[in-house]
């Protein structure tokens, strides 16, 4: 187990992205700005991806609520969307399942 979190804000936690710029460039963890150019006259520039051509943008996905402390082993992990069966299909046929007794 490399981390445990949550869907919604709890105290102590922080908001962990899976974020993309180009093609080979992914990070996870709480910076937002992880992949901006260098600061230029103090002006943050997070729209841009660094060493990316201008039309690149960064991609963002929040994976949940954690401690932060917890998760720095995930840095340098990649996403996989593909990874989980959706839950909801089954949930559905269960309460529909449920509903229909009820009548």
């Amino acid at each position: 187990k490399i981390c445990t979190g949550s869907t919604t804000p709890r105290e102590g936690t922080q908001p962990l992205y899976y974020i993309t710029c180009g093609v080979n460039n992914t990070y996870v963890g709480d910076e937002t700005y992880n992949f901006i150019p260098d600061v230029e006259g103090g002006i943050l520039k997070p729209y841009i991806c660094k060493d990316e051509p201008i039309t690149v943008r960064p991609s963002f996905k929040l994976l949940g609520y954690f401690i932060a402390s917890n998760c720095t082993g995930l840095n340098d992990k990649k996403y996989d969307g593909d990874f989980c069966f959706p839950l909801q299909t089954s949930a559905n046929i269960s309460l529909r399942n449920e509903f229909s007794s009820l009548t």
